[in-house]
């Protein structure tokens, strides 16, 4: 801030700028106007070229009428809440796309199902592929979820037989009365889904703190 480059992207100074005698010195205060550091002042300098902590620079700023910290810290929140809802965004359209895994049952041979997030965005629901809405109890909600667990830990998954690949290409959602038992076709498959899932769940909860 305080340079803009032209067309062929030479720097020339801003308007804000221009006609001063050290813009180097020139620090963006929190009210947005521009303030000159005093010439000299090497604690300034090193703030407005970026080359100080935090730490220091909230005292520093404070100390000079610069700067009020406490807008400091606020601003840094809002940054961090607004970096953290893109990331549960991003990782939602992850879950909403869904993932074709392997499902173990209490019954039966294992078959493959569509496991994506249910049509409300309230939970994690299974359905045959290619179809379109999955029968509504089929879904395991996100307030449901007591744990998240990778291999072949659940007493589902040690009806079937394993080995050491199938081991690291399972995972398990579990619920207080249920578990769903999942084993993806590749790693890449497993470890997206079970980030973007691992993800939202510590979203949701923190959110409701």
């Amino acid at each position: 801030e305080g340079e803009e480059k032209d067309a062929v992207g030479e720097v020339t100074p801003s308007p804000q700028l221009r006609g001063m005698k050290n813009p180097e010195n020139v620090i963006q205060t929190s009210s947005g106007t521009v303030g000159s550091a005093p010439s000299g002042n090497n604690n300034l300098s090193a703030i407005a070229n970026g080359s100080t902590t935090d730490k220091k620079r909230d005292s520093v700023l404070s100390a000079s009428g610069h700067y009020d910290s406490r807008e400091f810290v606020r601003d840094k929140d809002r940054l961090e809440i607004d970096k953290q809802r893109q990331i549960f965004k991003h990782h939602m359209q992850i879950l909403q796309e869904g993932k074709v895994f392997k499902k173990f049952g209490r019954r039966g041979n294992p078959h493959h199902r569509h496991i994506c997030l249910s049509e409300d965005g309230q939970g994690i629901w299974w359905k045959k592929i290619g179809a379109v809405k999955a029968d509504p109890s089929r879904c395991i909600r996100f307030a449901e979820i007591q744990n998240l667990r990778q291999g072949r830990e659940t007493d589902i998954f040690k009806r079937f037989k394993t080995s050491k690949l199938d081991e690291g290409l399972s995972f398990s959602i579990i619920a207080e009365t249920r578990s769903l038992d999942l084993q993806a076709g590749t790693e890449k498959d497993k470890a997206e889904f079970f980030e973007s899932l691992s993800f939202v769940i510590k979203y949701l909860r923190e959110a409701s703190q």
